[in-house]
């Protein structure tokens, strides 16, 4: 198909000087796929992965290789099933948000990072639904009307966005898609300047150095969500709500074994 649109369009294959794809198996395939087809017809050409595509591989990762991170974003996905899979639900979620009973919260695709960026500001954004959401669940636990276990699983949830480390790990990755978020999408545009293009991912590289070790940055931004969110669920008056945010991480205190009568403690000193 390629070979007649080139040729309809009087553009010479011999003259390709590279091509650059995903990587998929029907353009990788050494012996009939498109890049070994474009190999044949001309072999000076080179080829070079889609930048877009690896940028979107690069993002997959580096949101599952952390536990802490992978559990945070499985968490985003339970929140925006646990809603869809039930009407009654979906009407408890509709009722929470009244007039704006249009938003919904972001399911998480396996491939697609950008979900994992609308599922989170979807949450924590400036526009967020973070409220929303746990007065949704509280409801849902509270309510007669559900069974036993789909009462039991609102407050797994509800506590799991309630913890102070889930706050600033949102927060960590807020400031990251903000920086590789509008590269990915200049990336996919139709007609882009490449020499745009290259500066956009050195700029890129420079903010991500310049934030890696910023814990402070993500912290005050925590803060500030964190304050705005209690000053909202000071406005709420009921009585059925028991909401506490967590506002600093848990003093973890280290376990020491008991030491029974007639032992002593060991000291081994390694030495090289």
């Amino acid at each position: 198909m390629l070979q007649g649109v080139l040729a309809e369009n009087g553009l010479d294959i011999m003259k390709c000087v590279g091509n650059a794809t995903d990587g998929a198996a029907n353009m990788q395939g050494k012996f009939n796929g498109f890049s070994a087809w474009l190999e044949k017809s001309t072999p000076n050409q080179v080829h070079v992965w889609c930048y877009a595509h690896i940028l979107n591989l690069v993002i997959i990762d580096y949101t599952k290789s952390p536990l802490k991170a992978a559990s945070f974003f499985v968490t985003l996905n339970d929140l925006a099933n646990f809603f869809k899979e039930s009407y009654k639900r979906m009407n408890v979620w509709a009722n929470t948000v009244g007039e704006n009973n249009k938003k919904r919260l972001q399911s998480i695709g396996n491939t697609r990072w950008w979900s994992k960026e609308l599922a989170l500001k979807h949450l924590f954004g400036s526009d967020g639904m973070y409220i929303d959401v746990i007065l949704a669940l509280n409801a849902i636990h509270i309510s007669n009307g559900f069974t036993p276990e789909a009462r039991l699983k609102p407050t797994t949830l509800k506590n799991s966005i309630l913890e102070y480390s889930t706050i600033l790990t949102a927060f960590i990755y807020i400031r990251i898609f903000n920086i590789v978020g509008p590269l990915s999408k200049y990336l996919q545009t139709k007609g882009m300047n490449l020499l745009k293009c290259q500066e956009m991912v050195f700029t890129a590289i420079q903010n991500l150095k310049s934030i890696q070790r910023d814990m402070d940055g993500v912290k005050v931004m925590a803060k500030k969500c964190i304050d705005t969110m209690l000053e909202k669920l000071e406005l709420i008056e009921t009585e059925d709500i028991d909401i506490v945010i967590e506002t600093e991480l848990p003093i973890i205190r280290s376990r020491k074994r008991k030491i029974l009568s007639g032992e002593k403690n060991k000291i081994i000193n390694y030495r090289s």
